[in-house]
């Protein structure tokens, strides 16, 4: 009898109680669209990159990008390098969180800067001599990590964003018959547009 009485005073309770009407805006979501020029560290290194960066939170952004490096990067003559040597990087898809760095706004321009790391998936060229018939590089499809920083700056909806990627990615050597560990950097420069 005992908990059917405390039952009935929680739902008393319960009834009684007023709704919580806290509540905000929701906010602006930010979308910027982003394309430009990409340069890789390796021979062929220039190529284009494209992107959508959009506002979670408050400090919170997500970048949804890739780049792509069309010029063949050709082959190495010298068979006496370590593994990881013989691999270029080519192409990258990624999805990248980005964390705002907070400060204050000049009341003219914006600007923002993010640190970003995530997931993507990498393109690596193989550059072993044995591996190029007829001097086309041989690609490789592998899962990657990616870690960034962009910066940029906007006046109204248009804008100038900068940007620099480390990728780490471990592709097949096929002279050892394992992954090797292999890591790139890549940067960017980008017109920017915000709807």
């Amino acid at each position: 009898m005992k908990h059917v009485w405390i039952c009935m005073i929680a739902l008393l309770g319960l009834f009684a109680s007023t709704p919580a009407e806290a509540a905000r805006p929701a906010m602006d979501p930010e979308i910027k669209l982003h394309a430009g020029v990409s340069k890789v560290a390796a021979p062929g290194a220039y190529g284009f990159m494209v992107g959508m960066d959009s506002r979670m939170t408050r400090f919170v952004y997500l970048d949804l990008g890739a780049f792509f490096s069309p010029v063949p990067v050709g082959e190495l003559e010298d068979a006496e390098l370590d593994p990881q040597e013989y691999f270029r990087l080519r192409h990258t898809v990624y999805i990248l969180p980005g964390w705002r760095i907070p400060h204050k706004q000049p009341d003219a321009i914006t600007w923002d800067v993010l640190l970003r790391v995530g997931p993507g998936v990498t393109w690596s060229a193989s550059m072993f001599p044995n591996d190029t018939p007829n001097h086309e590089n041989l690609l490789q499809v592998d899962s990657s990590g990616v870690a960034g920083i962009d910066a940029y700056v906007k006046k109204g909806d248009i804008g100038l964003r900068a940007s620099g990627k480390f990728i780490v990615t471990a592709p097949f050597y096929e002279s050892n018959f394992s992954d090797v560990m292999f890591w790139g950097t890549q940067f960017g420069l980008e017109a920017l547009y915000q709807f």
